[in-house]
């Protein structure tokens, strides 16, 4: 599999399966590329707190602090050899923006949303994102923030989305509609730790098993008594 165009210090990634892309599979390839329709899908990596990129960027669009991995053909075009192929995406477009020069701002949220044709991330102070995978283009949504953080996976036998609160709670929310802040719905069982020496190391993360199905994965610190 090739590598990165660079290292990633803090990366955040997003799976979207092959059938999110097939319809739109001509766009999505560059000419040097052949769709595959045994790909299993499209691999997207973006540092989480990408640096601002008001120097030395002028002249490109394509950004190495989002890129992706996609199958085909290897150059030239006619070779029979297939291969992973890793490709710098154009960033966000606050990355690029004079008025949020003086702070890094990290990406508070991201999930795939629109029967998976698009990325959506939410950047702390700055506001919320949609990019098109066929295109590669971004588009601002709104100035609000999602209403969850970290990954997010969606439930197709619920219709919503599941991640997780300030506090660390689980949630879920609405986001087939994005005119305005979507916002938390239901009450979720939560997780109660059996004994008040159970210490949260760090924050919660959702594990996609597939199918729509997911496990939530906590981490705690215990303490040992001995008499």
């Amino acid at each position: 599999m090739a590598s990165l165009h660079k290292p990633k210090e803090d990366p955040l990634s997003l799976f979207i399966p092959n059938a999110a892309i097939g319809q739109n599979k001509a766009d999505f390839l560059t000419d040097e590329e052949e769709y595959d329709e045994d790909c299993v899908g499209t691999l997207f990596v973006m540092e989480r707190s990408p640096n601002m990129e008001l120097r030395g960027y002028k002249d490109h669009q394509t950004s190495d602090q989002f890129e992706a991995y996609t199958y085909g053909h290897q150059q030239p075009k006619k070779s029979s050899f297939k291969s992973w192929n890793c490709r710098p995406l154009p960033p966000p477009p606050y990355l690029r923006d004079p008025m949020w020069k003086k702070f890094c701002h990290d990406i508070t949220a991201y999930v795939v949303v629109g029967g998976g044709t698009q990325i959506l991330i939410s950047v702390e102070d700055v506001g919320t994102y949609c990019m098109d995978i066929a295109t590669h283009t971004w588009s601002p949504v709104g100035k609000w923030m999602l209403p969850l953080y970290g990954k997010i996976e969606y439930v197709p036998k619920l219709g919503l989305w599941f991640g997780f609160t300030a506090k660390h709670h689980l949630a879920a929310a609405d986001l087939s509609d994005l005119d305005s802040r979507p916002r938390l719905v239901g009450a979720w069982k939560e997780f109660d730790p059996p004994d008040e020496d159970w210490v949260l190391l760090q924050g919660p993360q959702l594990v996609n098993i597939g199918s729509g199905r997911f496990c939530i994965a906590r981490f705690f610190n215990t303490t040992i008594t001995s008499y």
